[in-house]
């Protein structure tokens, strides 16, 4: 393999952004990705840089003009994405025992035995063929697309794709659009230092069905402003107060038992109704004025 298969599949990449752009009449529908595919002639570098160049494009660059391009055809890019995807983890993150984590191990391991032929393990030959494997299934799908598109367009298909997609384009949300308007209203409600990535993994997917089922007329955005703020408020609401059982014990001078138990309910529900507005000795005296129970004389945060 040479450095030229990689310009290859690049100046592919570049017509099919040329007429996706054309097709819906929008030069932002699709870019290529930011990193340039060079050093394929070293086996295993250039087998890794094209994973990471193709996942660019698949998830992020490319990924809502391909979706929408692809879907009003019989071209499937599901497959090549899933390859692609399974090998940036496995390349990429720490894979542990868990059940997810296996499985992408085995979906890898699998890939790797039938695509190097009979190659060792690990071989420069073997990082040949892996790369070869990308590259020659990543430029038939992309010439079929480019088929496709041209299709569309001698049909004069263009102006209604060009409507749809402007549609389209609204109601999709990419993860690091997401992430940062989870920070901005998080600060905007009080919830600094929120992890924004954590909290979007846990929404995405109901925020995307939400975003499809909108109706014609409904601003995509301010809707999902709506959607990440409602869940940001019901996390906001359901935050555990920042005092345990054995804060209690030591402020309260308790033994273990249920009576401790009744205490953390009581915190726990002014901290709810307080909105989180009540720091630990606010908290510790008004559930200890709401059970009748004595506190110590000076509290741990009133310490010198």
């Amino acid at each position: 393999m040479t450095t030229s298969s990689g310009e290859s599949l690049s100046g592919i990449e570049q017509q099919l952004e040329q007429q996706i752009r054309n097709l819906l009449a929008d030069e932002g529908a699709i870019h290529t990705p930011s990193m340039p595919l060079r050093k394929l002639d070293e086996p295993e570098v250039g087998a890794l840089r094209l994973v990471s160049w193709l996942y660019a494009l698949y998830r992020e660059s490319g990924k809502s003009a391909l979706q929408f391009v692809s879907q009003s055809g019989n071209v499937r890019i599901e497959p090549n994405e899933e390859v692609v995807s399974t090998l940036r983890t496995y390349f990429h993150h720490h894979l542990t025992d868990s059940a997810e984590d296996q499985a992408t191990r085995l979906r890898a391991e699998a890939w790797f035995d039938d695509a190097r032929e009979g190659h060792p393990e690990d071989s420069d030959a073997a990082w040949l063929k892996y790369a070869r494997r990308l590259l020659d299934e990543s430029e038939e799908l992309l010439v079929r697309l480019i088929e496709h598109v041209r299709t569309l367009e001698s049909a004069g298909m263009s102006e209604v794709y060009a409507q749809q997609w402007r549609w389209f384009k609204g109601t999709s949300i990419s993860t690091w659009q997401a992430d940062r308007l989870v920070a901005e209203i998080a600060d905007t409600i009080g919830l600094e230092g929120l992890d924004a990535t954590k909290f979007r993994k846990r929404h995405f997917s109901d925020w995307q069905r939400g975003l499809r089922q909108l109706t014609h007329g409904v601003d995509p955005e301010r809707h999902l402003r709506l959607l990440i703020q409602s869940d940001l408020i019901e996390y906001s609401q359901n935050l555990p107060a920042p005092l345990t059982g054995d804060d209690v014990m030591d402020a309260m001078g308790l033994p273990p038992g249920p009576q401790v138990g009744r205490v953390l309910v009581e915190i726990q529900r002014l901290h709810r109704a307080s909105d989180g507005t009540l720091d630990r000795v606010e908290l510790l005296r008004s559930a200890a004025d709401a059970l009748g129970l004595p506190l110590m004389a000076t509290l741990p945060d009133e310490q010198p």
